[in-house]
């Protein structure tokens, strides 16, 4: 351990490569009966109902509060993610350094994957895409068609334009584009028209059609807001969706999540990588907290944001869920002696008491695999 640190941190997020898999599963002790069989998942996917059963989110709000609020207001409140959560496992410092405002990356505005996102909740949104027009918008005809095309989407009266100067024009048609949007409507390249179109079948057929059922079914757009009941820390937790048990048989959360990865074996990689299993524990956890229900089960419908552009649903094991709960309650201990002590150490958490900062490193067992042998032309 480093100097006056009275905690150890470790990063749990590779542990699967330092040890077998079945040696990782022996040792991560637990009561499945915290976590819905995959046999009974499956019969409630067989038996959803046609009509959806309205639950009063007042009546979910028992040790803590739910909301049905702007995800800007869900990010402007102090209390602790599981995003933050995650750095703490990086180092304290980390966690440090991604809560400083002056530091936060700005997000990119529209991509194909935050469309699919949304639309997969809503699908009707499929429905708004139009491809806009390639009118070269550094002439005046350019920016008159481009107005027009609007106009005409809006089903607006179309405009006198031939006096009008090119800066009134960009005026107008930035008016017009907000008007547009304020529609819910979006427009698209063409290529990217055909892609959404590829990604509205495979949501359609995915498992015979199962996912616009199961969505319909859900409740999203809903945030969890608590004290953490060990630490007394504020937390947060706002889930892609929520399948609660008068609709589906099972209180379950639903993620959704866009890949570049080709196969379903890359995708746990990077799974792995981003620590989804931490998320994916804290939303039960504190879920579950807050409704006083027991939230058994995580389904994570996943898009292909690559060539061929499919969907996959994975249900995700009791025991990666269980270790990721695990590493929730670490991450959560370690912030909260960090905070007692106001002390945020950096990587020299991780070495020994009085080694000034110096880790002991070792790469993991894989890497020792010995080469094949090779022969060299004689």
């Amino acid at each position: 351990m480093a100097e006056n640190l009275p905690f150890q941190v470790r990063d749990l997020s590779a542990a699967a490569t330092d040890c077998e898999v079945g040696d990782m599963s022996a040792s991560l002790q637990f009561d499945h009966t915290k976590y819905s069989d995959y046999d009974f998942v499956i019969n409630c996917l067989n038996n959803l109902p046609n009509h959806k059963k309205r639950v009063p989110r007042k009546s979910l709000g028992v040790n803590g509060r739910v909301a049905a609020d702007a995800m800007s207001s869900y990010l402007e409140h102090p209390a602790t993610s599981s995003s933050a959560l995650k750095e703490v496992l990086k180092t304290p410092r980390h966690y440090l350094i991604y809560q400083d405002p002056r530091l936060k990356k700005e997000k990119s505005h529209f991509t194909l994957g935050t469309f699919c996102h949304s639309a997969f909740l809503e699908p009707r949104k499929f429905d708004l895409v139009r491809v806009e027009p390639d009118f070269a918008l550094n002439t005046k005809e350019g920016l008159t068609n481009m107005i027009e095309w609007y106009q005409e989407e809006l089903a607006l009266p179309a405009s006198d334009l031939r006096d009008v100067s090119m800066v009134a024009l960009r005026e107008i048609l930035a008016s017009l584009k907000q008007k547009f949007a304020e529609a819910g409507m979006i427009a698209v390249s063409a290529e990217h028209k055909q892609i959404i179109e590829v990604i509205r079948r495979a949501y359609k057929i995915y498992g015979g059609g199962i996912l616009p059922k199961l969505l319909r079914l859900a409740d999203s757009e809903v945030s969890f807001y608590a004290n953490d009941p060990d630490t007394g820390l504020k937390v947060k937790v706002r889930p892609d969706a929520l399948l609660l048990e008068e609709n589906a048989g099972f209180n379950a959360v639903i993620s959704l999540k866009t890949t570049s990865a080709e196969t379903l074996d890359q995708f746990a990689r990077d799974a792995t990588k981003y620590r989804y299993d931490l998320s994916e524990g804290m939303y039960l956890d504190v879920i579950s907290h807050v409704t006083g229900r027991k939230f058994t089960a995580t389904i994570m419908v996943v898009l292909q944001t690559v060539h061929p552009y499919q969907v996959m649903m994975l249900y995700w094991s009791p025991e990666d869920l269980e270790s990721g709960r695990y590493k929730y309650h670490q991450a959560i201990n370690t912030l909260a002696e960090c905070k007692r002590n106001n002390n945020y150490p950096s990587f020299d958490s991780f070495a020994e008491e009085g080694a000034k900062g110096l880790i002991r490193f070792e790469l993991p067992a894989y890497a020792r695999l010995a080469l094949k042998e090779q022969q060299a032309n004689e």
